[in-house]
């Protein structure tokens, strides 16, 4: 969309100015005005200009202008620069701004009383009320307690269309009034006008639905025509006056207007063909397109953004009749296309000195339709989406399939807030990726109702972007288990040349299951890296700083080996495919073996005979005995009770039958646990102990588990 805010010196200087305030909802739409003696101007931000000097090609509020040598530079209210407000005066030609002054301008012209003016789209605005910060064609305007509000063409929403009034005060607007409008510029009549490029008009006449740079504009029976500077075709300027009704302009006036560069009273002419000849050594003489004789000259804008100008290739051009009837070529471009040519308009006769009265219908030419825009899939990726309760924000992004040129694209969501709600959306690369400038529209976020709105258009000399790739990303935040449909409830593209690109759309769903026992990392699985991060914080009780009681598994204050196996246990666990070994809270009271159930058989863990080694210490088995056993651990003391410091650890063939083990140890706790293969049932040697010779060894709190995590009931 592009946008565009006038702070207006005089109330004379606000006349002049009130049809070029148009806001066209594509990119490449133009906004421009002519002043009575054909001199037009532009007045935005600087968002490109040349390197190195003055000279050369520029991008002023989305338009392209062109300065030369001749051009006069004035830097009264500062130098030019990138975000700078400028106003460029000077005549079109080929949809090109040829400056003869640029002037660098405060940001907004003052008015004689203090007093300032902005005009634009709602991009945001307070939540919860009218008073706050807004931004309003892209600038930031605060609204306080003291300023009036007035809403008599609606109410105040984003996307909107509003008048603030007010004054500067370190780079944000303080707005005194703010007033909504009904798209365009109101006159003090209450008549409105748009004025800009026709991007499509009725067929088989003039009365319908036209589109006049991105603004929907309807002609009755009633509808004023007149074409003294032209006929109306597709791609010419116009002027459009009349009122809203329901955001859509009702002409009762269309002016065809000349765009710079033709003599006003000659006769539009355009061409779609191949270049059968062409001047020798450059691009400036004699030309035939299509069988018609077109004449260059140095003011002609020559484009070759679709392949190079020359013989054989397929191009656009279009111009104006001088007086001779010869064809004046404004602008010769490439185009990707080559559709079966067809006929130009016809060379205008002269006319003979004696006056011919004029028909009272005026015949208007079928104007050559311009190429397709194509087509393309928008849709949303993964398909479907999934999460979890304990799995943090979820990302969809918004991709597009197999576009060419693509320079812009506004979409409307809908989805279930009562299980998901969204948080943000962020652009995507792909529309910058062939060297345009892409900025985000929106977003308008209503989560009370299901629903985020937003867009995104490009600006810059380059070509629009072509292929596939992300659009945007949108970051969902999970609130209940569910399945909540994403569905598009609206979706539009553009090319550069704010025509539509055909889309087809593929909806998805996001699926919310509740929270994964295990998943300590939240990214939706149980595997190794969870395992990993229980294990290191083995041993870690309340009041520890490594202590996080989200790997606490059965919530004992502990983290022991324990909630290692209910980790282990649900090994290979999805948000889609959970599985039932989670460690569960029982309010029973009883103890810890009977916490997680009690099986018929005998369990049992003790201390083998030692063997004394060489070097004095001793070997000591650690023997069990029961069924499905895949885990362990003691800690060793003496005979008073004193801690016994061990100083190795083996594990012992029991455990290892098929399962990846791991041991654990730390002074004179040890610890094992396996998984990813079979339990162990029966009886054997859990590990070998190396501790220095002692009497009386014995172990303390003893605990045996299953693969699931639940602790084995222990016979003494």
């Amino acid at each position: 969309m592009f946008l565009k805010t006038l702070q207006l010196r005089t109330w004379s200087r606000w006349l002049i100015f009130a049809f070029a305030l148009i806001l066209a909802l594509t990119p490449v739409a133009t906004i421009q005005a002519d002043d009575d003696d054909g001199e037009s101007k532009v007045y935005g931000v600087v968002q490109s200009m040349p390197s190195g000097g003055l000279v050369g090609d520029w991008v002023i509020g989305g338009q392209q202008v062109r300065t030369t040598a001749s051009t006069r530079f004035k830097q009264e209210h500062g130098s030019f620069r990138v975000g700078g407000y400028v106003e460029a005066e000077g005549y079109w030609q080929g949809g090109v701004l040829i400056a003869t002054e640029l002037e660098t301008k405060n940001g907004n012209d003052d008015d004689n009383d203090g007093e300032s003016k902005l005009y634009g789209v709602v991009e945001s605005m307070p939540s919860g009320g009218l008073v706050g910060n807004w931004v309003i064609g892209g600038q930031q305007v605060r609204t306080t307690a003291s300023t009036r509000f007035k809403q008599e063409h609606g109410s105040f929403r984003v996307g909107g269309y509003v008048e603030a009034e007010g004054y500067w005060q370190g780079g944000v607007f303080i707005a005194t009034e703010l007033e909504t409008k009904g798209g365009s510029g109101d006159d003090s009549s209450g008549e409105s006008k748009v004025y800009g490029v026709v991007e499509s008009m009725p067929s088989g006449g003039l009365v319908g639905d036209w589109v006049i740079s991105g603004q929907q504009v309807r002609t009755t029976a009633s509808t004023r025509f007149e074409q003294e500077h032209g006929s109306f075709y597709v791609g010419g300027y116009v002027e459009a006056e009349g009122y809203w009704q329901g955001g859509v302009l009702i002409a009762t006036k269309l002016e065809a207007k000349n765009s710079g560069g033709g003599d006003d009273s000659g006769q539009k002419w355009e061409i779609y063909g191949n270049v059968d000849a062409m001047p020798a050594g450059g691009f400036i003489g004699a030309w035939v397109i299509n069988g018609q004789s077109v004449q260059a000259t140095a003011s002609t804008y020559f484009e070759q953004q679709h392949g190079p100008l020359q013989v054989g290739a397929y191009v656009h051009a279009e111009g104006y009749y001088d007086a001779s009837g010869n064809r004046i070529a404004t602008k010769i471009e490439t185009e990707n296309a080559t559709p079966t040519p067809t006929p130009v308009t016809p060379t205008p006769v002269t006319p003979t000195p004696t006056p011919v009265t004029p028909t009272p219908t005026p015949t208007t030419p079928t104007p050559t339709p311009p190429p397709s825009a194509g087509s393309g899939l928008m849709h949303l990726s993964p398909e479907p989406a999934s999460g979890s309760m304990s799995g943090g924000d979820i990302s969809v992004d918004l991709m597009i399939q197999d576009v060419t040129d693509m320079a812009s694209f506004e979409v409307s969501l809908a989805f279930d807030a009562t299980i998901v709600q969204v948080n943000s959306v962020t652009l995507g690369d792909f529309l910058s990726s062939s060297g345009r400038t892409a900025s985000l529209l929106g977003p308008n976020i209503d989560n009370g109702a299901g629903r985020v709105s937003f867009g995104a258009f490009t600006f810059g000399s380059a070509p629009g972007a072509n292929g596939s790739g992300v659009l945007a990303t949108i970051t969902f935040t999970p609130v209940a288990t569910g399945a909540s449909p994403i569905t598009f409830e609206n979706a539009l593209a553009t090319n550069t040349q704010g025509v539509a690109i055909n889309l087809s759309v593929r909806n998805t769903t996001i699926s919310i299951s509740a929270a994964l026992a295990g998943d300590l990392n939240n990214d939706c699985m149980v595997n190794v890296t969870d395992i990993m991060v229980v294990a290191g914080l083995w041993g870690a009780q309340i009041g520890d700083p490594n202590y996080d009681s989200a790997a606490d598994m059965d919530s004992n204050g502990r983290i022991d080996v324990v909630d290692i196996m209910a980790v282990a246990g649900n090994w290979g666990a999805t948000c889609q495919s959970p599985n039932s070994a989670a460690v569960e809270d029982d309010a029973s009271g009883e103890d810890r073996a009977g916490l997680f159930g009690k099986t018929p058989v005998v369990n049992r863990i003790w201390l083998g005979e030692a063997q004394r080694q060489d070097d004095g210490d001793m070997l000591v088995p650690v023997m069990a005995s029961g069924r499905d056993i895949a885990a362990f651990q003691f800690d060793l003391v003496d005979g008073d009770g004193e801690a016994v410091v061990i100083e190795d650890v083996q594990l012992g063939e029991f455990l290892q039958v098929d399962a990846v083990c791991s041991t654990l140890q730390e002074g004179n706790s040890v610890g094992a646990y396996c998984f990813g293969g079979s339990t162990a049932s029966g009886s054997g040697i859990l590990a070998w102990l190396q501790v220095p010779a002692t009497d009386d060894l014995s172990l303390v709190q003893p605990i045996l588990t299953n693969a699931s995590g639940q602790a084995l009931s222990l016979t003494p």
